[in-house]
């Protein structure tokens, strides 16, 4: 038999006083009657006891809850027909002595001590006030004492889940995560009875601050990735995964204070004590059940709840960051900053969808604001709003990697510029970069990038529309395997069918897209909710795009230069059959509205090093890729050209050089071109302003020309 801990040893009672000894160690005999089991509980209130006295009541607890006096079901009916009130004293006595279990464990480090001995004597007792006394007792409050038992097991599995031995424990005690969801929906639930009255006898150690934070610590350590862990949640939730979320989303909103819910009970605790760690720990439970949900395949998804309708979640999570800016400034609270970069990587994921992020420039006035507010901190503590991965600060990386991306989107693009001009944005935003201070801020700097972004991607959707519609550049589906140069006008580009996002011509190109391996690993991550930096998925499609887009945008404005200087490529080297163009959007040159253009051959590109960040340096891997191109290019029969582009994205440094095919509707562009370069005749010292002298409009020469970049 293991050796008892002295701390649940009777003798550590004689550190109680007096009175209260005497009856405590009355109530431990083995034949105390119900009155005597409960009298220590009465004789003195237990929450006026220093901490080293009410650790002295831990044997009592110990010795009332022993497994082996919990009654069968034929007790409890022999009693009801004798109507003998020995036991329901006793049984209330228990219940006593659960809550200054409760009390001790939250309150006193040695628990973790003796973690394992409390659990296998509160547990067998949580079932039976669970399951069995509501039914035999429904005279004495028995909805009162469930209540109390499920703020118990929520209390005492958080503070001893700290312990490694006891956390091991409680995982592998049948049917404990089952019973912490049921106590979960009746403690915090998600629609609260606002006709409920309080529970008058509840001190405030019981309030749902303190409850929130061990329960919270609970969810911090429950893996959903064990099935036994996450069916046993999922059946005390009733098989319903919307369930579950939705009591997760009142969980957040509970912390944040956004609508102050009373779950029962008046809430006196200023909103400031709630920012603190538990957005952490309920993104950190959150973050599982999106990977389990998602591989589940069930519905709805929590990420469609949690980042679902715009006009729900966008004033919500702005709500969560004035709420957390406001705890920063004004109390200087450090753990609010850890809350506060989650929320942030939270609005990340919101805003990289399109619907949300309009509504939010639309309807949310103190957007702008509330950003502001929070790039206006002290650079001491905006460094600590950074996000491990990169290192920069949450709110720079918003405005630097977040919103300039979309501002690829015309819409966007335009609504962004509508949303700083709003009179009253304006007149706000203004007040704060008349600061000097506010001026030497990382924010600004960003600040500063994106305005002029904004302006020359404004000037660069001007020039564009005035050679060519937008939608017809855009609505058209390309087979999103960028190295794919095959081309057939009538195929029909097929969706994905695990992500929904992207256009394939074959499976052959969905197979070369994604060199990685399992492409539906990919599509998951995809369709994923993003909550941190680690559950991040590589946005391809995304970048994709937006070279594209950058790629059209700047052909498309620079047409009649960049066909001259094909033309003075073909008069020099007339016996080069194909030509690339390379396009400089790397660092300096990534906002210029005409970067560096250069109209080579495939081996000019090579024996430049424009393309060195594309593989490895093998003369036999140069000429294998040039080969193909040449192939595809022969079999585009005039209708493709190769176009190169080395773009930055993000922090500095950060280049991706890569291939864009460009295909047109005809062969028309480049037997014009050979027919120009041919049908002149040209001076030695040819350049690119005699070309254009001579040819005042390229497009003139091919009227229903039609480009866009593969």
């Amino acid at each position: 038999m293991a050796k008892l801990h002295p701390a649940l040893k009777l003798s550590a009672l004689d550190a109680l006083p007096l009175p209260l000894r005497h009856s405590a160690k009355n109530a431990c005999k083995p034949n105390a009657t119900g009155l005597e089991m409960s009298k220590p509980f009465h004789i003195i209130d237990w929450a006026t006891l220093t901490p080293t006295r009410q650790l002295a009541g831990l044997p009592l607890c110990y010795t009332l809850l022993d497994p082996a006096l919990v009654p069968t079901v034929e007790a409890l009916e022999e009693n009801l027909q004798h109507e003998d009130k020995d036991l329901s004293h006793a049984l209330h006595a228990r219940m006593l002595a659960m809550e200054l279990l409760a009390s001790i464990a939250t309150a006193q480090s040695t628990i973790l001590q003796v973690g394992t001995d409390i659990w296998s004597r509160f547990w067998p007792w949580s079932e039976f006030f669970r399951d069995i006394w509501p039914s035999y007792f429904p005279l004495t409050d028995g909805d009162c004492e469930e209540l109390k038992n499920d703020r118990f097991l929520l209390l005492i599995s958080g503070a001893l889940c700290r312990d490694p031995a006891s956390r091991s424990l409680l995982r592998s005690t049948s049917g404990f995560f089952t019973s912490l969801a049921i106590s979960w929906k009746h403690v915090f639930p998600a629609i609260p009875d606002r006709h409920a009255s309080p529970d008058t006898n509840t001190t405030e150690d019981r309030a749902p601050e303190t409850i929130m934070m061990w329960f919270t610590d609970m969810l911090a350590h429950t893996d959903t990735s064990d099935d036994r862990v996450w069916q046993e949640i999922l059946h005390g939730f009733g098989a319903s995964t919307e369930d579950l979320c939705s009591h997760v989303l009142a969980l957040l909103d509970f912390t944040c204070g956004l609508r102050q819910f009373h779950y029962l009970h008046e809430i006196s605790t200023s909103p400031a004590k709630r920012q603190d760690d538990y957005i952490v720990k309920i993104l950190s439970f959150a973050r599982g059940l999106v990977r389990r949900i998602s591989r589940a395949e069930m519905q709805p998804p929590f990420s469609a709840i949690l980042v679902g309708e715009p006009h729900a979640v966008m004033p919500m999570l702005m709500a969560m960051l004035s709420n957390l800016a406001r705890a920063v400034m004004t109390q200087r609270n450090l753990k609010a900053t850890v809350s506060l970069t989650e929320t942030f990587l939270l609005l990340h994921a919101a805003l990289g969808n399109k619907r949300r992020l309009l509504y939010a420039l639309d309807n949310l006035n103190e957007f702008w604001p509330t950003l502001f507010h929070i790039g206006s901190l002290p650079i001491d503590w905006t460094d600590r709003l950074s996000i491990t991965q990169t290192g920069e600060n949450c709110v720079t990386f918003l405005l630097r990697r977040i919103i300039p991306r979309e501002c690829f989107d015309r819409t966007i693009c335009l609504k962004l510029r509508q949303s700083i001009a709003r009179p009253e944005t304006a007149a706000k935003l203004a007040r704060f970069t008349a600061s000097e201070s506010f001026r030497r801020t990382p924010f600004f700097s960003a600040w500063k990038d994106l305005t002029e972004f904004l302006r020359i991607r404004y000037e660069a959707w001007s020039s564009v529309s005035r050679h060519i519609g937008w939608k017809d550049n855009t609505i058209l589906k390309i087979c999103d395997n960028l190295e794919c140069c095959l081309v057939a006008d009538a195929r029909e580009f097929r969706r994905c069918s695990a992500c929904q996002m992207v256009y394939y011509c074959s499976k052959y190109c969905q197979k070369a897209d994604w060199k990685r391996g399992n492409h539906r690993i990919w599509c998951i991550g995809l369709r994923g909710l993003i909550l941190a930096e680690h559950s991040r998925p590589h946005l391809h499609y995304r970048v994709r795009n937006v070279i594209r887009t950058q790629m059209n945008v700047c052909y498309l404005a620079n047409f009649e230069l960049i066909c001259a200087r094909h033309v003075l490529r073909m008069v020099q080297q007339p016996k080069v059959k194909i030509w690339a163009t390379y396009f400089d959007f790397s660092c300096g040159n990534a906002n210029a509205p005409a970067p560096g253009i250069v109209v080579t051959s495939l081996d000019g590109l090579f024996e430049a090093n424009l393309i060195e960040l594309v593989g490895p340096e093998d003369p036999n891997f140069q000429a294998e890729l040039v080969s193909v191109l040449l192939e595809r290019v022969h079999r585009g029969a005039g209708r493709l050209s190769v176009h190169w582009a080395n773009i930055t994205f993000g922090a500095e440094g950060e280049n991706t050089a890569i291939l864009v095919p460009l295909r047109s509707s005809s062969a028309a562009l480049t037997e014009v071109l050979r027919n120009v370069a041919k049908s002149h005749t040209w001076p030695r010292d040819l350049t690119e302003e005699d070309i254009m002298k001579r040819v005042p409009s390229f497009r003139a020469l091919v009227p229903d020309l039609v480009e866009y970049h593969c």
